[in-house]
């Protein structure tokens, strides 16, 4: 089947015969198997793919096909389609559903067909809502897949909302799909890359074109030997559900004023407007028009345009709205492009175009600057493209034409409305313009005198420039020598010569290039411009290879030549290296001395020497070249009077004396790692987000640079705990001059950048940001080791810096920005945005790889709650993504519904086991049955007594056997049990009688004979022991009251805490399953009954059939005592503090004789932190005994965490508390 080629000669696809087969197996699966209907019907052109599964689907499950009539008009579909319903399949275009969604009424698309397949472009989400609507739920299936991968290689049932471009799903059996870059390597979640689909429906290749089918057809790096893919040329991303979303084709993006526009993003919001049914957006003379079918009456232009402005950046929105009554299709049922008719007058830009006089000459300027096509009086400067630099180049061209205006000016006014109103109050400029200082002017006589001979200017390095010298040459990193690495996309013969020449004619144009640098030889540290320069200019042919092999040897290159610093006397101080492949370009790698050129300089440059090298080597002359009258000197002058202005020192002064310094987290690095390690590197994408920062950049009034920043600052607030700090931020300080942005130089200086918390949203956020870079934009030039010098002591004041770079001069179809850059600094961590992602370089020795990844993962949180709403909540810390799903598996640890009832379980075991130990005290041994009976009886007698659910019944008497059949009966009766220890004052169990509410007291051995308040119930045996069983009642409700114990308050009265019968009841288990608990254990309640551990020690053994040893007062204060009962009764569990381990172990160290402790098999520690000398030394006994450190308050149950301690891994530092109990959650939280 012959496709349409992009070169305009069409391309024959060779599909075999077991492609087909696959194919038509889905088919017939899927679209007929359990349909109940009859065939489907052919009305597309049978030189189109969709014919395959309409002709030979139905024919092979014997079902009828229908020929719609040749030269049926597309108005007649729907009553075609119509009368021959309803069928297995209907397979039509996105373009048809629009059309047939006006041709049908609803009664006919329900009964239209079985399932209705669509496919051949981007399904908009307004489309496939209302065709789910009507069809329902399933029956509306998106296919996707190139005639090149035998008809659809993937499908996306519809049901309910969707997303503006509804995904293409996931491949269908037998097949592949993958996302990505240009190097075939996988894109992260979210990214835009290209689809490439692969498996067994690859189609052989193009009939007689085999260097299109090399092209196009790879080799699979992810599947089989002699497996295939296929470049689709789709652009798409992975959604967050494995599926794929289509975003456009590669050749299909469209370049508005330097932005990258997908029309079908613009559709999809086109189309969300309700008087809009269908639209298609295509590019016209630079500008966006779009074509829509108006649902009813045509919407005005400006409506529409203030809808789209809504979601859209304004290089977005088309400039021309034109209604249709239908979009023209092909006999394909895609787009007829050709019989649209031409675009209308233009839109309004932002409302309306310049008025005046002055508003046409400001807007003229800033179409020049930016570049863009028009501008209109209210379009933001920074919507159009603007930045810093850019506001430069303004500046420095209206100052050129006379008037007297700032950088902080066009910030504070930014559309041409309000700087025009803003420069019409001002006075003319004197002068016409700036005046760029003389030559030699900067220095003095004397070092005027020792300049070489051809020197033609000399001035003072700036305080920036020093610094990266005397970084660069302290120690064996090579800091600020940088090797950066391009792929140039290049289809021509390389040419060495024509480099070479293009290499002078740059060092001819520009000073910097032939500029040497002296820290020592004259008054003050030098930079001498010299007459002449050479750039070296080299090569190497590499030839084919495999990508890794191909990146090894661009590191071994960068390796090599990071070791050879330049000769600073001697300039060019810059290097080129072209590593030539046979895959239609070649790798630049360009080695520069970084004090002589800043990022935007460098890839100016860039630009500059291939428009050089290709001119020459094709033939042509040079681009003309206008030197402007502004220096790098005036840059150096400026800084100078920067240096002696009071006003800015003191502007620095308040700030490093108001705001603490950023430091990195201590303990986040390999301190014992060499200098020079090399450097971390993280990318996080977020060019997929830039619509929604935009959008986030207008409702702040401000630019996206500002939103980065506040990123940024908000990432750094997440790693401080101090309310306000200041960190690094990379200033761009040229001067404010005509040509500014043309001429290279080191213009950066780093600065502490303040940061206040408390912004409320992220829009707020942005704008204080955006007003503190406004605030300090005069006073930018003022050197950051002047400001040092006035902090007192010696620690660097900026540890951490941001550096926004937005090189939209770069043409990326010509130069790969994915490049590789070794360019280290000093500084410990840094961050940049350049190229639609997050940047972290990070030095080993203070941030390590888990630390890279968490903060890049930091601000790809940080950066999708911008895009995602504005108005958002700004204080919350945003963790990554990857933290968030740690932390929630951390504190899950297994979600299970509550079935455990304790009388009812107690009573089970009465009747399984009747005579195993139960409960064991000094006085001998309950067996179940005996237990449950005891129990039972007195939880009879308690509810005689109006005991129930709810009420709090105290109990009061030392600890026994009795205290557990107690609480027992307690629980048996339904109702919580406050314990009250008799050891405690009277005052104090009073005040807790008092306070619970308690509606009896139960007393037994023990209790204090003064206390009496309230209604008093003793535990007493029946005179007749062994009277029958009493029948145990229906199960608790889980969230009734178990028990309420109190603790010690701060305010000196002590609070009751209530657990309910889930909370008990898990933790419980959480025992019995960490401690593998069964009826052959025997544990030991030995704790105070007011403690909230006894819970446990008195239960878990009788809820999993086991022994419970209750230890009297002596025993428990007796560590000798205590762990002889536990050797001599062969106890298998064991609970104790810190404090009565250290004295055991002390005694025992002391010579008392060390027991076996051969049934042991956990010691359980809680109480106090354990520390790691005690785990180390009971290891040294007992190797074999683990030790479980508990971890957990009274107000969760008991213990939440179980760390479980072997003498294998026993920590040497902190011991852990562990990790969380089934159904319990916990956060570290700030």
């Amino acid at each position: 089947i012959y496709t349409s080629g992009s070169t305009g000669r069409p391309k024959g696809v060779q599909i075999s015969h077991s492609a087909l087969a696959v194919h038509l197996d889905w088919v017939l699966s899927e679209y007929i198997a359990d349909a109940d209907c009859t065939g489907a019907p052919l009305f597309s052109t049978v030189s189109s793919d969709v014919v395959v599964p309409v002709l030979y689907g139905p024919l092979l499950a014997g079902l009828p096909v229908h020929m719609l009539p040749q030269n049926l008009d597309l108005a007649d579909l729907g009553r075609e389609l119509a009368l021959g319903a309803p069928y297995a399949f209907v397979k039509l275009t996105p373009g048809h559903l629009d059309m047939l969604g006006h041709q049908l009424a609803d009664a006919d698309v329900n009964g239209l067909a079985h399932v209705v397949v669509t496919g051949g472009d981007a399904l908009l989400g307004p489309t496939a809502e209302r065709w789910d609507t009507l069809l329902g739920p399933g029956r509306l299936i998106n296919e996707y897949g190139p005639t090149e991968i035998t008809v659809g290689n993937s499908t996306h049932p519809v049901a309910g909302p969707q997303r503006e471009v509804v995904p293409i799903g996931r491949p269908i059996p037998a097949t592949t799909m993958y996302v990505l870059d240009a190097s075939l390597c996988p894109v992260p979640p979210g990214v835009v890359g290209e689809v490439c689909v692969g498996g067994a429906g690859v189609a052989r290749g193009y009939a007689g074109r085999p260097e299109a089918t090399a092209e196009k057809f790879l080799p699979d790096p992810f599947g089989a030997p002699g497996a295939r893919i296929y470049r689709t040329g789709d652009l798409g991303r992975v959604l967050p559900d494995g599926s794929v979303e289509f975003a456009g084709r590669v050749d299909r993006q469209l370049k508005i004023r330097g932005y990258r526009v997908e029309p079908a993003e613009v559709e999809a919001a086109l189309t969300a407007h309700p008087s809009v049914t269908e639209a298609r957006v295509l590019a016209v003379d630079g500008r966006l028009a779009s074509y829509y079918v108006p649902a009813g009456a045509e919407p005005a232009s400006a409506e529409l345009r203030d809808w789209l402005s809504r979601t859209l950046p304004e290089y977005m929105v088309p400039g021309t709205f034109q209604a249709l009554e239908r979009i023209p299709l092909t006999p394909a049922g895609k787009l007829d492009a050709a019989a649209l008719p031409a675009p209308g007058p233009a839109a309004d830009a932002a409302g309306t175009a310049p008025r005046t006089p002055l508003e046409q000459q400001v807007a003229a300027v800033w179409a020049e600057i930016l570049p863009v096509a028009d501008v209109g009086v209210h379009d933001s400067f920074f919507d159009l493209g603007g930045d810093s630099i850019r506001a430069v180049a303004l500046v420095g061209a209206l100052r050129t034409a006379g008037h007297d205006v700032s950088v902080r000016d066009v910030f504070a006014h930014h559309c041409v409305a309000g700087l025009c109103d803003f420069l019409a109050a001002r006075p003319a400029l004197a002068g016409g313009g700036d005046q760029s200082v003389a030559p030699f002017s900067l220095i003095s006589d004397e070092d005027r005198a020792r300049l070489p001979e051809g020197a033609t200017d000399a001035y003072p390095l700036s305080q920036n420039q020093i610094g990266m010298l005397v970084e660069m040459l302290a120690d064996e990193q090579n800091s600020y020598h940088n090797v950066t690495s391009f792929r140039i996309k290049d289809p021509e013969p390389f040419s060495l010569d024509a480099w070479r020449e293009a290499a002078r004619i740059a060092v001819a144009r520009h000073e910097i290039l032939r500029t040497s640098l002296h820290l020592a030889g004259y008054t003050v540290p030098m930079q001498v411009v010299h007459g002449e320069a050479v750039m070296p200019v080299d090569m190497e042919v590499l030839g084919p290879l495999p990508e890794e092999e191909l990146r090894a040897a661009l590191a071994a290159y960068a390796a090599r030549d990071r070791a050879e610093l330049f000769d600073l006397g001697t300039p060019t101080l810059m290097r080129v290296f072209a590593h030539v492949t046979d895959d239609g370009g070649y790798w630049l790698s360009i080695t520069e001395c970084h004090p002589i050129l800043e990022g935007w300089g460098h890839h100016t440059l860039i630009m500059e020497l291939l428009d050089l090298y290709a001119r020459l080597r094709d033939g042509r002359e040079p681009a003309p070249f206008e030197r402007p009258a502004v220096r790098f000197a005036d840059f150096i002058a400026a800084e100078l009077a920067s240096i002696d202005s009071a006003d800015d020192r003191a502007y620095w002064q308040g700030v490093t004396s108001g705001y603490a310094p950023m430091r990195v987290p201590a303990g986040w690095g390999d301190p014992t790692l060499p200098i020079g390690s090399r450097y971390l590197v993280r990318r996080t994408p977020w060019a997929h987000l830039e619509d929604g920062l935009r959008r986030l950049a207008r409702a702040a009034d401000a630019s996206l640079k500002s939103v980065m920043v506040a990123a940024y600052t908000k990432v750094m607030s997440q790693l401080t705990d101090e309310p306000a700090f200041h960190t690094g931020l990379v200033c761009d300080a040229r001067p404010e001059a005509a040509g500014a942005d043309t001429v290279y130089g080191m213009y950066l200086n780093t600065l502490p950048f303040p940061v206040d918390r408390g912004a409320r949203t992220w829009r707020e956020l942005v704008s204080r940001t955006f007003a503190r870079e406004v605030e300090l934009w005069p006073h930018r030039r003022y050197p950051l080791p002047l400001i040092q010098r006035d902090v007192p002591g010696r620690q660097r004041l900026v540890n951490v810096y941001f550096n926004y770079q937005d090189f939209r001069q770069v043409d990326t179809d010509l130069v790969g920005m994915a490049g590789t850059d070794d360019s280290p600094t000093e500084f410990p961590l840094t961050v940049s945005s350049r190229v639609g992602h997050i940047w972290v370089t990070a030095d080993p020795r203070f941030v390590d790889e888990r630390n890279a990844d968490r903060i890049a993962s930091m601000f790809a949180a940080v950066l999708e709650s911008m895009a995602a709403d504005p108005e958002a909540d700004a204080r919350t810390v945003r963790l990554p993504a990857g933290e968030r799903r740690q932390l929630a598996a951390w504190t899950e640890k297994v979600r299970t519904p509550l079935t455990l009832d304790v009388p009812l379980t107690v009573a089970g075991f009465a009747r399984e086991t009747p005579d195993a130990p139960a409960l064991t005290d000094d006085s001998g041994t309950l067996s179940y049955r005996e237990l449950d009976a005891r129990a039972g009886r007195l939880a009879h007698r308690l509810a005689d007594a109006g005991v129930g659910p709810e009420t709090v019944v105290a109990v009061c008497m030392d600890r026994s056997a009795d205290l557990v059949v107690s609480v027992l009966a307690v629980l048996r009766a339904g109702a919580a049990w406050l314990p009250l220890d008799p050891s405690l004052p009277v005052d104090r169990l009073d005040y807790m009688l008092s306070d619970s509410g308690a509606r009896l007291l139960l007393t037994g051995r023990g209790a204090p004979a003064a206390l009496t308040a309230g209604r008093v119930m003793r535990f007493e045996e029946p005179t007749d022991p062994d009277s029958g069983p009493v029948p145990v009642g229906l199960p608790a409700d889980p969230a009734h009251l178990a028990y309420v114990i109190y603790t010690s308050g701060s305010t000196g009265r002590p609070k009751g805490v209530q657990v309910h019968r889930r909370g008990m009841g898990n933790h419980l288990l959480a025992k019995a399953e960490d401690l593998a608990l069964t009826a052959a254990d025997s544990t030991v309640q030995n704790a105070s009954q007011g403690f909230d551990v006894s819970v446990w020690q008195m239960l878990a053994g009788l809820v999993t059939g086991g022994r419970t040893r209750v230890v009297d007062q002596t025993a428990v204060l007796d560590p000798k005592a205590l762990f002889a009962l536990v050797d001599d009764e062969s106890v298998t569990v064991l609970e104790v503090v810190p404090s009565l381990l250290r004295a055991a172990l002390d005694l025992w160290d002391l010579g008392t004789p060390t027991p076996a402790l051969g049934a042991l098999r956990r010691l359980v520690v809680t109480g106090e932190e354990l520390p790691p000398d005690l785990c180390a030394r009971w290891f040294a006994r007992y190797p074999g005994i683990p030790l479980v450190n508990a971890y957990g308050p009274t107000e969760c149950s008991d213990d939440i965490t179980h760390a479980i301690l072997t003498a294998e891994d026993a920590p040497a530092d902190r011991v852990p508390i562990g990790k969380v109990v089934r159904n319990t959650e916990l956060y570290v939280l700030d």
